[in-house]
């Protein structure tokens, strides 16, 4: 874990309340970076300067019931200039038998920024030393990831069925989630309890900004659409297959099925070249 580059006080303070809404938890800062965020209005466009923050939130409450719950609260109490990618766990999963995951928490707590503590139930690794991690689980790992990722894009890819564009981007979508959550286990050492492809793509955001490749853009420019044309297409990717559960029709443009393959075709080829590379320097 790199070398946390904090904003000023005022900024951790207004943080720090929004967290507060929440009761009894123990909040870490693992992460932060600046963004401007272009808001469309009707008569004008503004920049809003946006500080964004990955954050590890322990809590034995059951609320909030997910990080993206907590994400959404912080940045409305914030006034809109915080966002949040939040990991939240119970104390309980810091008692974890899996090595990288044992190793992700003691990264964690050794080097992140305690914002706040829960006194009552303050976190602590059951672990007594951090294991080795175990290369070959990892690499398997993310093999199974690729052929899950393989079978899903050619599945979409090559049926010929007109009509029915969104399942083929409900393919791509699983697709897409598990090309995230190898990056993730991989580079990151960690396995996230919540699964939303927006979420995980941000989660992917972190393992740069958290590494020598800290300006280089993880994702492929789809995934940081510019337009709201663009926008629009990556929220149908990023909305779960579940939804087709309410669907009465499943037509959608070719073009953006077209368009939303080769952006995962993309992030399928450049998450392969960086794993390849990340396990060369491992065996150097």
């Amino acid at each position: 874990m790199k070398e946390l580059n904090l904003p000023q006080q005022p900024v951790l303070e207004i943080l720090e309340n929004a967290c507060s809404r929440y009761e009894q938890c123990t909040v870490y800062i693992l992460g932060h970076h600046n963004s401007n965020i272009i808001i469309e209005q009707i008569s004008k466009t503004a920049n809003w300067a946006v500080h964004h923050f990955y954050l590890l939130v322990i809590t034995a409450k059951q609320i909030p019931a997910t990080g993206t719950v907590m994400a959404n609260s912080i940045h409305e109490l914030s006034g809109k200039t915080i966002t949040a990618t939040v990991m939240l766990h119970k104390p309980t999963d810091l008692a974890t038998q899996q090595p990288h995951q044992i190793r992700f928490f003691n990264q964690a707590l050794r080097f992140g920024y305690r914002l706040c503590l829960d006194k009552e139930n303050p976190p602590y690794l059951v672990a007594n030393t951090v294991p080795p991690l175990n290369r070959e689980e990892d690499t398997a790992f993310w093999l199974k990831c690729e052929a899950v990722a393989l079978f899903n894009i050619q599945a979409a890819k090559e049926n010929p069925q007109q009509g029915v564009e969104l399942c083929k981007i409900a393919l791509l979508n699983t697709a897409c989630t598990q090309i995230a959550l190898g990056l993730i286990r991989v580079l990151m050492h960690y396995t996230p309890n919540e699964f939303g492809l927006k979420y995980l793509l941000q989660l992917c955001q972190y393992t740069y900004h958290n590494n020598e490749r800290q300006n280089e853009n993880p994702l492929p420019s789809a995934f940081n659409p510019k337009t709201m044309t663009d926008k629009y297409r990556l929220n149908s990717l990023c909305a779960p297959p579940s939804m087709l559960n309410h669907k009465l029709h499943l037509n959608a443009p070719e073009e953006d099925f077209m368009y939303l393959l080769t952006a995962t075709q993309d992030f399928l080829n450049q998450a392969t070249n960086r794993i390849n590379s990340f396990s060369e320097k491992a065996i150097t």
